[in-house]
């Protein structure tokens, strides 16, 4: 399917588009990269070459493929901060219950 979707290519100002949706008109939502949903999903599922092809490459992908040791621990501690920064931030955050949900009354608040 996502071979198919990506064959109805349009050229737009010397661009190549490809659409992103389909209704009552035929295709719509023409973009300037490839319909790629799902395309990731597919690979992992029959691990074919040919699959791996519609997507670009990734971090995660040239670990996988042996390129890049170093990934995993360097999006492990992407990940923490990440976890930390937004820890922070609700620990920062000065709203009330009252202000966050206001057609609540606060007796039916924990």
């Amino acid at each position: 399917m996502i071979d198919t979707i990506n064959l109805q290519v349009r050229i737009i100002d010397g661009v190549p588009h490809y659409p992103h949706n389909f209704g009552d008109e035929g295709w719509y939502n023409f973009q300037p990269y490839k319909y790629l949903f799902g395309a990731q999903y597919l690979w992992y599922w029959s691990m074919k070459p040919e699959d791996r092809e519609r997507f670009p490459a990734n971090d995660w992908l040239n670990f996988w493929n042996g390129n890049d040791p170093g990934y995993p621990e360097r999006a492990l501690q992407s990940d923490l901060s990440r976890i930390r920064e937004r820890a922070a931030a609700m620990e920062q955050d000065p709203t009330t219950p009252e202000t966050v949900c206001p057609m609540v009354p606060c007796e039916h608040l924990p």
